[in-house]
């Protein structure tokens, strides 16, 4: 067939060309198409995805057409705007990788498609420690199953999901990857293979600490999930090297010293060396502390945003925020006074409150007892007021919903309580019918 116009669109935000052919050469033009006017159309290159079903997915475009002929009940203008959205349309369907549009005999359309790959079998190799049964839920909620069009994106993601989870139980050398080959049948559908590595688990033969002087390596050590080799540890697990556990690990010691006065305290993780010796088997972790200086509270303020003015429920928030003057900084007593502050909101109807703490470098001094002293803002922004519009329950095959809410304290139309909703909770557990 030599056709009057070639449109082709092999990728969603290339712009629309233009080929014509003149006797055998092949003139390419980066030009905008013209529109022109449909009366029929038809359709090429479709395997499992069936006629009907993709004239569904074009219907937008052409409305309900012929099946059989692909005769339009009233003709389209197909301008260049039209085009385009039936590309990013069918693109955008996820069943195909190349779509071509031809006009051919001056109103008949031609679709030519070409189908994304779909998956076969699909199997699990070498897996041990993560049984199959664990995974295969999972390959089934991501479409990794026989059928469904293949995304080298989800494959991504499972492989680097389940390789996070063996580092995270120990197993730094494991490896997880996706091998995919066509079948001999069909080269459309591809059967993937996903091998497992496991190797073997990283012990943690010493952790050391450098730096530290307000506290014992002991002390340090008791604040970590990990540990080293010992009598028991075959059993915990504990010694098991992680990554993530180490990092988590850190965070921890941190917070220990910034709850006793150390607010700019600085842990280094252990060099990069440490996953190579992880992957030979048995390392030994060093953590270099720089503890920086000893901090006290100086003044705590508050600070209130509301949409109108109201004394009074500032002054019960202020109520909350109990000076600690001269007292070690501490994360811990600054999350209380948060809590507290929240707790309270929560209970007026302030359901989205914000609640936030700012340390005053600006205000950082020496006391007159000799003491390194930052004062503390807190900022409230209570924010709209919530109310509960509707209470249903469910799972009450045997109690009938009045009953049960004889015993609640939080009340429909009312400002929403987070005590009252948790109390009413509470009754409820209490009365035995559940």
């Amino acid at each position: 067939h030599i056709y009057k116009r070639l449109i082709n669109m092999n990728l969603k935000n290339f712009p629309v060309f233009k080929r014509l052919l003149l006797g055998s050469s092949l003139l390419l033009a980066s030009v905008t198409a013209d529109a022109f006017t449909v009366k029929t159309v038809s359709v090429d290159g479709l395997n499992s995805v069936d006629k009907e079903g993709f004239f569904f997915q074009v219907k937008s475009i052409f409305g309900d057409l012929d099946k059989s002929s692909g005769d339009l009940k009233k003709e389209l203008d197909f301008t260049v705007t039209k085009q385009e959205k039936l590309i990013n349309d069918l693109y955008a369907t996820g069943l195909y990788k190349n779509v071509s549009l031809y006009e051919q005999d001056g109103n008949h359309l031609v679709i030519s498609v070409v189908e994304n790959p779909v998956y076969g079998q699909v199997q699990l190799t070498g897996n041990k420690k993560i049984a199959s049964d664990k995974i295969q839920p999972i390959l089934k909620k991501m479409k990794i199953t026989a059928g469904n069009v293949i995304s080298s994106y989800t494959l991504q993601q499972i492989t680097y999901a389940l390789q996070q989870q063996y580092q995270a139980m120990g197993y730094e050398q494991a490896t997880v990857k996706a091998v995919a080959t066509a079948s001999k049948n069909n080269p459309r559908i591809m059967n993937v293979n996903i091998v497992f590595n496991e190797g073997s688990v990283s012990k943690i033969k010493s952790i050391v600490f450098q730096g530290n002087k307000a506290f014992s390596s002991r002390i340090l050590r008791q604040q970590m999930s990990l540990t080293s080799s010992g009598l028991l540890t075959f059993i915990t697990g504990k010694d098991q090297y992680s990554k993530q556990k180490l990092s988590a690990d850190i965070e921890k010691l941190k917070v220990f010293y910034q709850n006793h006065g150390y607010r700019d305290v600085k842990i280094s993780p252990p060099s990069a060396d440490v996953e190579k010796k992880a992957k030979a088997g048995q390392i030994g972790l060093v953590l270099k502390i720089n503890e920086g200086s000893l901090y006290y509270f100086g003044q705590f303020n508050l600070k209130v945003i509301l949409a109108s003015p109201d004394n009074q429920f500032e002054s019960q928030l202020k109520s909350l925020v109990k000076q600690k003057t001269n007292e070690l900084f501490s994360l811990k007593s600054i999350n209380s006074i948060i809590n507290s502050i929240k707790s309270k909101l929560d209970s007026k109807g302030y359901a989205t409150a914000m609640v936030q703490y700012k340390v005053d470098d600006a205000s950082a001094k020496v006391s007159d007892h000799g003491n390194k002293t930052v004062n503390v803002t807190f900022s409230v922004k209570p924010g709209a007021k919530a109310y509960v519009r509707q209470i249903s329950f469910s799972g009450n095959t045997q109690t009938q919903s009045i009953v049960l809410r004889k015993y609640l304290l939080q009340m429909e139309g009312q400002p929403y309580s987070k005590q009252d909703i948790q109390d009413s909770i509470r009754m409820i557990n209490n009365t035995g019918f559940i």
